[in-house]
């Protein structure tokens, strides 16, 4: 019995090891595929990717992997595709170099012909099992301003300006055109509709019937969705670049986070914004790459931050500003980062209501002053909100790591509170804006919208003739004792 005992104490140690060492390799053999199937051979495979020009003839695609891809003939290949295509044409590759870690191609611009890559997108691939498969995000050509030979010096201006004079918007037409000399400091690029070729396919009068969340269009999404809309929004966009000699500022579509600025049926808000990119694309780098000092805007509402859900039909007519921001920054970063700047309408809330640091004459006035006060919406009076966002979040900053232009395009200051209310009101926004070192210039609108009257009343006239003059103390103390505060920063921030 004994000699039993150990005979089996003797197999039950074998088998103890036997299965201590199957079982460490069979870890390491599942850490092993575990790690494998965390490669992605796709358009996240490379850690960076860029696409510059060398010169004027010239264009270099580089990219950066963890280790050279797989491949069937040890071949990387460079793809071209339009702004509005997004796999791998069944077009012949444009250049290709051996596989690499780190890939370098270079290949001809073609600019000023018909063939011209200056307004496309360009991907590395590679043949996996007989199939091309994309390694990078595509990439835009991110200097175009290297191109420009209409560029003229930025005009000294006031921080305060008024539609009508330093401010015009331009409408996208093909049978009309606004000759380049009319056009003031900043002009603002919109599409009333009329010409269907320029208007994106999902925002045309045909398409409206489809819309699963119908709502009102005032103006319509450009049209960089097909070949014959990006031609046609090509040949706009450079000629204004090249012969506007007086304008500095583009901003390209007003209030682009809401839907009836920027009608197009709606199917989500990432394919919304996608298809903004698409035309913010073809017209920066039609001015850019005419005039290289221009600057060139998005264009925002006073929505900032209110998250409404899909259940709530406010959903569907806007997205907030913080998130439209964040997905476009994110995405024009990943495709080849620019510098766009942001253009914003920071109203009172309501627009209808001026006297902003007494809201207890205000229709739900103690909701409206919530909005502010939290940060939900954004007015002159918590402007910090936005230019602190700006500047502190990375993802937010330049290629160069500075802080985005700003410009206040459009506050319309009501005047039915009357006109000292309606001057101090006036003084207080244009306090926050000239005491804000990121904004670059503040616009008010001087009009009668009907429910929605701005005319500068003849107290608020001689307020905005004065306030940034010799006098202006005295005429911000003016603001200041209808107020009834002792400084400015008691109500705006």
């Amino acid at each position: 019995m004994t000699q039993k005992l150990r005979r089996i104490t003797s197999i039950l140690a074998l088998m103890t090891i036997v299965l201590t060492f199957l079982s460490g390799s069979m870890d390491v053999e599942a850490k092993k595929k575990k790690a494998t199937k965390t490669v992605a051979y796709d358009a996240t495979y490379a850690s960076a990717a860029a696409c510059q020009l060398i010169d004027g003839n010239t264009v270099a695609f580089t990219a950066v992997f963890p280790a050279a891809p797989p491949s069937d003939d040890g071949i990387l290949y460079l793809y071209q595709l339009a702004t509005y295509e997004y796999a791998i044409p069944a077009t012949a590759p444009i250049a290709q170099v051996a596989n690499s870690q780190q890939p370098y191609f270079t290949f001809a611009l073609n600019h000023k012909t018909a063939n011209t890559r200056l307004y496309s997108k360009f991907v590395v691939a590679t043949k996996v099992n007989g199939v091309m498969t994309m390694l990078s995000q595509p990439q835009y050509i991110t200097n175009p301003e290297i191109l420009a030979t209409h560029t003229h010096a930025r005009k000294a201006h006031s921080k305060k300006g008024l539609q009508g004079v330093d401010f015009m918007n331009v409408l996208m037409n093909q049978q009309t055109q606004i000759l380049a000399s009319r056009l003031p400091r900043v002009a603002q690029i919109v599409n009333n509709g009329a010409d269907q070729l320029m208007t994106n396919p999902y925002s045309r009068v045909s398409a409206i019937p489809a819309d699963p969340h119908p709502n009102a269009a005032s103006f319509y999404m450009l049209n960089a969705a097909d070949a014959q809309g990006v031609s046609l929004l090509i040949n706009k966009m450079e000629y204004y670049g090249s012969t506007a000699g007086v304008t500095d500022d583009w901003i390209i579509g007003n209030e682009v986070n809401v839907r009836q600025w920027n009608y197009m049926i709606f199917i989500s808000w990432d394919e919304y914004i996608r298809q903004y990119e698409q035309v913010f694309r073809i017209c920066y780098t039609a001015i850019k790459s005419n005039n290289a000092n221009a600057e060139v805007f998005i264009c925002l509402d006073q929505n900032w931050d209110r998250n409404r859900p899909a259940s709530h039909k406010e959903y569907y007519e806007y997205i907030d500003g913080k998130d439209f921001l964040d997905k476009f920054a994110a995405d024009i970063a990943a495709t080849g980062n620019i510098s766009w700047g942001l253009a914003q309408h920071p109203y009172t809330v309501p627009l209808t209501y001026a006297k902003f640091w007494d809201m207890s004459g205000c229709p739900d006035g103690g909701y409206m002053a919530g909005m502010i006060n939290n940060n939900k919406m954004v007015s002159f009076q918590n402007l910090s909100t936005i230019t602190n966002y700006m500047s502190t979040n990375p993802a937010m900053l330049s290629p160069a790591g500075t802080v985005r232009p700003i410009l206040l395009s459009e506050v319309g200051i009501s005047n039915a509170q009357g006109d000292q209310v309606q001057a101090a009101a006036l003084c207080a926004s244009y306090v926050a804006a000239v005491n804000n070192p990121y904004v670059e210039q503040i616009i008010y609108l001087n009009a009668n919208h009907g429910n929605f009257d701005t005319t500068l009343l003849p107290a608020a006239q001689d307020m905005f003739n004065n306030m940034d003059g010799a006098n202006a103390q005295a005429y911000w103390n003016q603001a200041l004792q209808i107020m009834g505060v002792s400084s400015f920063s008691q109500v705006v921030h």
